[in-house]
């Protein structure tokens, strides 16, 4: 530190005086230097009284402009200078460091540096704590519910008197209530709109009062670069206070939201707890970068969160109906024993091989299996099935599923592709996912038929019966399913012999002997395959007296069409009020017996 000024100015860098205090609590201080929210000092370049700093810009270190000295020592270390905050950053009082003191380097600009935490301290007081109560649907038990939950998250204001959060913090929610940073008075807020598969959910919030000089979180929808540091906003654990945590981005990749829809994600460090999710993560300048949304947990591997990046959410609020969806499956392609049996040229490098197309996809017409894809909208396909992230990204690659989430259901793709020894152009147009085991379906159904209870393969039913972890616990080939099942049909659904209802007196017999057959996937009834539980029943309706039902490891059932029918009976009686009141929105048939079938839709 040069000038006559530098020993005072090191001297009296880690303290601050009541006067300095004064100061800036009668609105004049120096916004041009300080470091924190406490503006300390009288600068030349007063602020009017109650005016904000600009906290989102670059600030000097060294020296300002306005004749005062910033929080924290300099010193001369070869030509650069730097800072040293002390403590929580607060001003050096010009008493200290004599009045119009300025840190001076000799052929040295004055260097900017931008304040992640301070910027996340301002928006911080924008983001909001939700209090959310839900009932889900069961998909175990159809006919009822599960038990009344509660739990927290974070939300931030984006305008139009709009909040976003994560779908997954309001699913099923009967009650969302907001309450703002520092405040202790609660607001009635409404789901506006949902996205399972982006993990995106908008509230909106009837009360004028809760909008009053609350802010909007401005949005940054360029791709932050790997190490470059951001700042997480949220309410994790039981506390109603604002968390603020910091760290880098670490990669960015595809990930599956669900099991059906691949996004862009960010891969930081900074940490991500349950009430995080839905909280703004921002970058250097205050904008957000994303939202935050899950954590990876494994004793192998620390530090590892993902954020929802803002290209993602700038599609979910386009509302154009969702992610676009191609419907096919692909091989790397790199044998060149492989290509040269396809009559790819030499010295052809690009290119993957269609392994299947979606029969529910409108790419059903267009693609054929053993097509080799070349290129998409102009972007070259490796055959390894990546392609580059982005111009001026050197390095990173991501799968090529990424160029069509990033477009919308009806959009229409280029392709260019090699069949039959030829190059051809393809218009592709995208279409919606629909898996064969759905993750996010819509009411519970199930069809009773005697004691039986047959109801469709779904993500929610393998959660609700073997937990979060079905993967590892469910039968071999329910997990087959989920992760390779293929529609035949777009109404196909996989049906499941839920449960074998006993009843009182004399119908039990074929309960009895069926528990062993129970969470087993019908194959076909009376011999003849059926694609849904609205096909069994109308197989049913129109079936003799022998009800024979085929599973999948060769199990049959074989009921009494008589015998079933009184035996429901029984099991309305016995199970007791919540079967009876969802049979009030019973579709009922009659068999060709004159017994009454029955297909519920909860």
């Amino acid at each position: 530190v040069r000038g006559p000024y530098g020993a005072a100015a090191a001297a009296g860098a880690a303290t601050a005086t009541s006067a300095s205090v004064g100061a800036a609590a009668a609105g004049e201080g120096c916004w041009h230097c300080t470091a924190g929210f406490l503006e300390q000092g009288r600068c030349s370049r007063r602020r009017a009284a109650g005016a904000r700093p600009p906290l989102f810009g670059p600030r000097p270190v060294g020296r300002c402009g306005g004749g005062c000295l910033q929080g924290g020592a300099a010193k001369n270390e070869g030509s650069a200078l730097l800072h040293l905050r002390p403590g929580p950053a607060l001003g050096v009082p010009l008493a200290a460091a004599g009045q119009g003191a300025i840190l001076e380097e000799e052929d040295a600009d004055m260097e900017e540096e931008e304040l992640p935490l301070d910027a996340a301290r301002f928006v911080g007081n924008n983001v909001i704590k939700l209090f959310v109560t839900s009932c889900s649907a069961s998909y175990v038990r159809p006919w009822s519910t599960r038990s009344q939950s509660f739990g927290t998250g974070t939300a931030f204001p984006i305008g139009e008197r709009r909040l976003l959060t994560n779908a997954h913090v309001v699913k099923d929610a009967t009650v969302v209530r907001v309450q703002r940073c520092g405040e202790f008075r609660k607001y009635a807020a409404r789901v506006e709109r949902f996205s399972q598969s982006q993990d995106l959910a908008l509230l909106t919030v009837d009360s004028d009062d809760f909008w009053v000089d609350l802010e909007e979180v401005k949005f940054n929808d360029s791709l932050p670069a790997l190490q470059e540091e951001v700042a997480v906003v949220g309410y994790p654990g039981d506390s109603d206070n604002i968390c603020i945590t910091q760290g880098v981005v670490s990669r960015v990749d595809m990930s599956f939201y669900t099991n059906d829809v691949q996004l862009l994600v960010l891969q930081i460090d900074a940490a991500i707890n349950a009430g995080n999710s839905g909280g703004p993560v921002l970058d250097e300048s205050g904008r957000c970068v994303g939202v935050a949304f899950e954590k990876m947990t494994s004793e192998e591997i620390d530090n590892v969160g993902y954020v929802i990046p803002t290209e993602v959410v700038r599609s979910f609020l386009d509302d154009k109906g969702g992610v676009g969806y191609a419907g096919f499956q692909y091989q790397p392609f790199e044998s060149s024993a492989a290509r040269a049996s396809l009559g790819l040229p030499a010295g052809e490098k690009r290119g993957v091989r269609v392994r299947y197309v979606d029969a529910s996809a409108p790419s059903h017409a267009t693609l054929h299996v053993d097509d080799v894809i070349l290129r998409i909208d102009g972007v070259d396909i490796g055959y390894d099935g990546t392609v580059p992230l982005a111009a001026g990204r050197s390095g990173e690659r991501v799968h090529l599923s990424y160029l069509m989430s990033r477009r919308h259901p009806k959009d229409v793709c280029k392709f260019e592709a090699w069949r039959d020894g030829k190059g051809l152009s393809l218009d592709l147009t995208l279409g919606t996912s629909c898996p064969l085991v759905p993750c996010s379906p819509g009411p519970a159904e199930y069809l009773l038929v005697g004691g039986l209870v047959f109801v469709p393969l779904t993500e929610p039913y393998l959660e609700g019966q073997y937990g979060k972890d079905f993967y590892r616990d469910a039968p071999s080939l329910m997990v087959y399913m989920v992760e390779e099942g293929r529609r035949s049909s777009i109404d196909e659904q996989v049906l499941v012999l839920g449960h074998a209802l006993c009843a009182d007196g004399d119908f039990d017999d074929a309960a009895e002997e069926v528990q062993g057959t129970v969470h087993s996937i019908l194959k076909s009834f009376n011999g003849v395959p059926v694609r849904n539980l609205r096909e069994l029943a109308a197989a049913l309706a129109g079936a003799g007296r022998w009800l024979r039902f085929e599973f999948r490891h060769g199990e049959v059932i074989v009921l009494d069409s008589e015998a079933a029918e009184k035996h429901r009976r029984q099991v309305m009686e016995v199970q007791g009020s919540s079967i009876r009141c969802a049979y009030a929105k019973t579709t009922s048939q009659r068999s060709a017996q004159g017994h009454r079938i029955d297909y519920v839709i909860d």
